[in-house]
């Protein structure tokens, strides 16, 4: 395994996490 397969998540990889799990509360409209 390499260093870089445990970086931290970006702000857009988290964004699209909370997105894509939990829409009805993290809706950016």
């Amino acid at each position: 395994m390499t260093a870089d397969a445990w970086r931290p998540a970006t702000r857009e990889e988290i964004q699209q996490y909370y997105t894509d799990y939990f829409p009805e509360k993290y809706r950016s409209g």
